[in-house]
């Protein structure tokens, strides 16, 4: 029986469903005894792993959405680049994978992609058509943009290099202008960051500092109820938090 192969994204994503169950499982550990002082606040668990699971999950994204930009902004200006001297769109594409290659290394997105659109070139498939299939399978507005007017532009005739280059060094502005945004929100992000764990830590603070004054909290159902409604209200706080800072251009 042929054993299947896992590919590189299936082990990513595996190990950051680990990653997020067991950061999950230690926040709950540390609520349960912050909140309840009491193995009844492992119940929390499914909260706190949805709420884990989303902000962790929007973080590897941005992340990788904010990685896959800069790497195709480097793409564009190399095939603009090559298209400025001389080069045709195929050979452009081809220099620009070969550059990217010794920047990223033969594994990075980018080279991978270009790869493909080269091999499907060197078979016969017209570049508009082998650009659109690498738009259709990573449909960032940025990719298919350029594939847009590319395919366009080739139907056009004339000079379509200069359309291409023309269109490359608008989608290179507009990136640019995205990373200006993700570095300027980066450091509200970081300040929400600090506000939700300062309630957990304030409660921390008065448990180390003196216990006896939330004592009359734990152990008896009026504590366990406001220690509830407390915890409740403190994740849709993180929850509200996320989504001012979430900006979407």
């Amino acid at each position: 029986m042929e054993k299947r192969k896992r590919t590189p994204a299936q082990g990513k994503i595996n190990k950051e469903s680990i990653l997020i169950l067991l950061v999950s499982i230690g926040i709950t550990g540390i609520i349960a005894w912050l909140f309840y002082r009491s193995c009844f606040g492992l119940v929390v668990f499914p909260l706190v792993l949805l709420i884990t699971r989303k902000k962790m999950r929007g973080s590897f994204e941005k992340k990788l959405v904010s990685t896959r930009r800069r790497e195709y902004k480097e793409m564009l200006l190399a095939v603009s680049n090559s298209l400025a001297t001389g080069y045709s769109v195929e050979n452009a594409f081809k220099e620009a994978q070969r550059e990217l290659s010794l920047m990223y290394g033969k594994d990075a997105w980018i080279v991978e992609s270009l790869s493909s659109v080269n091999r499907q070139v060197s078979l016969s498939v017209p570049i508009e058509k082998a650009f659109s299939n690498f738009a259709e399978a990573y449909p960032m507005e940025e990719i298919k943009s350029f594939s847009e007017i590319f395919t366009f532009a080739k139907r056009l005739g004339g000079d379509y290099a200069k359309h291409i280059r023309r269109t490359a060094k608008k989608l290179e502005e507009r990136i640019e202008l995205l990373t200006e945004i993700d570095v300027l929100t980066s450091e509200k992000r970081m300040e929400l960051n600090v506000m939700c764990i300062m309630p957990a830590g304030m409660i921390l603070y008065q448990n180390l500092g003196a216990p006896e004054f939330l004592a009359p909290v734990y152990g008896n159902i009026p504590g366990i109820a406001l220690m509830s409604a407390c915890l409740l209200f403190y994740a849709g706080m993180m929850l509200l938090g996320d989504k001012i800072v979430d900006i979407k251009v």
